[in-house]
């Protein structure tokens, strides 16, 4: 049991649900200090009936998304001072107290409320780490709480991030700023406040079989870029980079962001199918509007070379886009290589040096296309002849600066004025299949508002292309239902849980 990710300190419930469970833990504390001989909490009581809310949730939601997934912790006392992970930059002041906190744990702990590892002290990189026991699950179950009653998005203060640029072992630190840093940060704040609003509000399901949904959570498991599905996390934020509100921007946050590709299909909104619409070959095409050129037709599609291979030659433009000023030179093109061979599809992959990776990874693209990777870089530079100045420049930095505010457009005119919630993925938007021609109407006046050009849009797979096997109601026996109950109980589960916590308090 290894994997863990860090205690959310903002969690909520979104709705007057039920709070009875909490004070049954409030009761078996004080009961249970009481019987050890330690003090009352007297005024303190008010704060700590609200940590323990924030942990009894988390946990909560940590255990509904896996029951092999930990919550990490700090029991450091830096870390509740000014610049720790429990302080409010905004309020200025912690976000609860080291005494409260630890003492909420240590006490649901011997309550076996919740299983606890502390780390030792003066350990480095290492944390502590709880869970909750089925003990715990089963008071909140039995008192209504359910994951669709738990808001897990950030306070409105928290919605905007910061980072410093990498330094040289590529980490990078969360940095503070005032809003008035930059004049556009106010109206940033503003809109990411009217987009969560919606989407806290909005179903957001995922219909795959119980036995796929293992799958997808295995697989994210061993993925350190992405998370497990956490139903409970339909928010964004949006993260700025390099210490400047001019490099990045794009949003982050939402649960159906990390589910793998080939499983997007299955995402519902409202119980409802959707599409997917997305800007194809985005960076290019701004490029190329940029420099007042059109955009060639597929910036990925290289003469003589296989279309089969197209994702590799997305990559390595990329790739290119995105490389340091140095990697201009021919001789230091061995760093390169194609994204073919990864952790998810190579066993032991993590364990491998980064040079080994390198030559694997070229090694097999030559099996797939009979030639060297310096060939591709080559054609890549050829075609793109017109634009070959952003190359080695990492353009990536102003270039999502500049989608990440097409997407907010986007998302805002959605919301403001169709009333339609939508989910961003960067370049791409998922909504309900039957607002497909709204979203692209949208999509393509965002881009000729900030960009001045004509956008290519794309419509992604969808279960309305005749992969789903039920939309027709004539065509769905009662056989067929019996058959879903029992196939996707997870589903069907979640759908009953929205239903009773957003319908039942109006």
């Amino acid at each position: 049991m290894n994997h863990s990710r860090s205690f959310n300190p903002h969690i909520k419930l979104v709705r007057l649900a039920s709070t009875d469970a909490f004070e049954v833990f409030l009761n078996d504390l004080k009961q249970w200090r009481q019987d050890n001989g330690k003090r009352s909490w007297g005024k303190l009581e008010p704060e700590v009936l609200r940590v323990i809310k924030l942990i009894t949730l988390d946990l909560f939601v940590a255990l509904e998304t896996s029951s092999d997934l930990l919550v990490g912790y700090s029991r450091n006392a830096s870390e509740f001072i000014k610049g720790g992970r429990y302080w409010d930059d905004k309020a200025g002041q912690k976000l609860f107290t080291e005494t409260v906190f630890l003492s909420v744990i240590d006490g649901l702990s011997a309550l076996d409320y919740i299983g606890d590892a502390p780390a030792k002290q003066g350990s480095i990189g290492k944390s502590s780490r709880m869970k909750a026991t089925q003990k715990l699950i089963d008071v909140m179950k039995k008192h209504g709480i359910n994951w669709a009653a738990i808001d897990a998005s950030p306070d409105p203060s928290n919605v905007i991030e910061l980072k410093s640029k990498k330094d040289k072992q590529r980490n990078q630190t969360k940095l503070t700023f005032d809003d008035s840093t930059d004049v556009k940060i106010p109206t940033m704040r503003e809109a990411l406040v009217r987009i969560n609003e919606a989407l806290k509000k909005t179903l957001v399901n995922l219909k795959v079989t119980d036995d796929q949904f293992t799958v997808i959570n295995n697989r994210l498991s061993n993925d350190k870029d992405r998370q497990m599905v956490n139903f409970s996390n339909r928010y964004i934020v949006r993260k700025f980079t390099n210490g400047s509100f001019e490099d990045g921007g794009r949003f982050y946050g939402g649960w159906w962001q990390d589910v793998p590709k080939e499983y997007r299909k299955f995402i519902q909104i409202q119980g409802k199918p959707t599409a997917e619409l997305d800007y194809s070959t985005l960076h290019p095409t701004i490029l190329y509007l940029k420099e007042g050129l059109k955009p060639p037709k597929d910036s990925y599609d290289l003469h003589g070379w296989d279309r089969e291979h197209r994702s590799i030659y997305k990559k390595t433009f990329n790739q290119l886009l995105n490389s340091k000023s140095a990697m201009h030179k021919k001789s230091m093109w061995g760093s390169f290589a194609p994204e073919i061979l990864k952790s998810d599809n190579a066993p032991g992959w993590e364990h491998l040096s980064k040079s080994d990776r390198i030559r694997i990874n070229r090694e097999e693209f030559i099996r797939l296309t009979g030639r060297d990777y310096n060939n591709l870089i080559d054609a890549m530079l050829e075609k793109h002849q017109p634009i070959q100045h952003h190359f080695f420049t990492q353009a990536w930095t102003w270039l999502q600066r500049l989608d990440s505010d097409i997407a907010e457009m986007v998302m805002l005119k959605m919301v403001n004025e169709e009333d339609i919630p939508v989910l961003p993925l960067h370049d791409s938007f998922i909504v309900r299949a039957t607002f497909k021609d709204v979203l692209s109407d949208v999509m393509e006046k965002s881009f000729k508002e900030i960009i001045k050009g004509e956008p290519s849009i794309d419509a992604k797979a969808s279960l309305l292309d005749g992969v789903g096997k039920f939309y027709s109601l004539s065509d769905y026996t009662f056989d067929d239902y019996l058959e879903d109950q029992s196939t996707h109980s997870g589903y069907h589960q979640r759908t009953t849980e929205w239903i009773t916590s957003w319908n039942s308090t109006g």
